[in-house]
């Protein structure tokens, strides 16, 4: 029988070969703020997303930046983000406590030609997946996604509110969801934006929240 620390040694190597990842962390950005009559609170402050996570950063304005970000562990990150909108709404003039209602009814909204620009700024990730939340009170609409220059287009609005409790992936352009996924993403700066798309007759593109997942990197052999 090999002796222990050889037998150590070989599996420290064999993490080290298969690249093994570690367990991720997450950044949730909710933009709750939206107005129909007046403003309604859409604040997530539970569990919520299509990859379950606490502590969200709820962020009001058409136009802002929060300096600080802190991840699904409540614990302060180098990250930070400005955006900016044509304006923001609600699906529902209803407040919302908590869970995926909330995250799911307030979004920055466009017109038929302007575009919403999110930028994220020291990502402390190597690597990471970036997940859309996109649903606004219409049908149909269809939205031009793009996430550090990956477009999908269109990603078309379903009828699907009042929230129904499940998420619905577009896996690429064409398809009907409330969210979209890239993974493999990669750099300092992430930019998302959304716009009207060029193909259909519907238009606007809703952002109702972003995640950014931590991937572990692989580690060369």
């Amino acid at each position: 029988m090999p002796p222990v620390r050889f037998l150590c040694a070989f599996v420290a190597l064999s993490l080290l070969v298969t690249g093994t990842p570690t367990s991720a962390e997450s950044i949730g950005i909710n933009f709750e703020s939206g107005g129909r009559s007046g403003n309604v609170d859409s604040k997530v402050t539970s569990s919520a997303g299509v990859v379950p996570q606490g502590n969200w950063n709820n962020v009001t304005g058409e136009t802002a930046s929060a300096s600080i970000l802190r991840n699904d562990q409540n614990a302060i990150t180098t990250a930070t983000v400005s955006w900016e909108a044509n304006n923001s709404w609600t699906v529902i003039n209803e407040a919302h406590s908590g869970g995926d209602d909330g995250l799911m009814n307030a979004y920055l909204d466009t017109t038929d030609t302007s575009v919403s620009r999110i930028t994220v700024t020291n990502v402390p990730y190597q690597r990471y997946a970036v997940i859309v939340y996109m649903d606004g009170d219409g049908t149909d609409r269809s939205g031009r996604y793009t996430v550090n220059g990956h477009v999908r287009d269109p990603i078309i609005d379903d009828a699907n509110w009042a929230f129904p409790g499940s998420f619905i992936e577009a896996v690429s352009g064409g398809d009907r969801g409330n969210y979209s996924r890239w993974s493999g993403m990669s750099g300092a700066t992430l930019t998302i934006t959304a716009q009207a798309s060029q193909i259909g007759s519907g238009f606007r593109a809703p952002i109702n929240a972003i995640q950014i997942i931590g991937e572990a990197p692989l580690t060369p052999p």
